[in-house]
């Protein structure tokens, strides 16, 4: 099931609506064909758990520290 969101919240919003309880599955934010943040969602009886799996920019800020470290 491909779908596109606006938002954040609608995304939320439509995998509360579609998902039962007890189901798992993942969804990715993407820019310009790359893949900024992705998540493992899953449903429980009364609330939505999202968990962040991927972050390219949490990523991309250890490389610049690790880089920085090594100057010194």
């Amino acid at each position: 099931m491909n779908r596109e969101f606006d938002n954040f919240k609608s995304f939320k919003t439509f995998a509360w609506l579609t998902m039962l309880p007890g189901e798992v599955t993942t969804g990715t934010e993407y820019f310009e064909d790359t893949i900024y943040k992705e998540y493992k969602i899953k449903r429980t009886e009364r609330r939505l758990i999202i968990e962040k799996i991927y972050d390219m920019w949490k990523e991309h800020l250890q490389q610049i520290e690790n880089l920085q470290l090594k100057l010194f």
